[in-house]
């Protein structure tokens, strides 16, 4: 099985802030991930785990490309 490469995204402090902001403006904090980071951008902390996809033709591809896999 081939490894898979990490998306990029914030970690220790930087993800605390990421979050704080998050909860106190979720579009702007949503862009500056984007921004920061790339298409793609890891949020991780215990307990709790999400993925940002930012580029219109991953989006598409999640949610039309994988509909018939379920």
């Amino acid at each position: 099985m081939a490894a898979r490469a990490a998306a990029p995204g914030p970690r220790g402090v930087a993800l605390a802030r990421a979050i704080r902001r998050l909860v106190a403006d979720p579009l702007a904090a949503l862009d500056e991930l984007h921004a920061r980071h790339g298409d793609v951008v890891a949020l991780r902390a215990p307990g709790f785990s999400m993925l940002l996809v930012c580029h219109p033709s991953d989006i598409e591809q999640l949610l039309v490309g994988h509909a018939r896999a379920t």
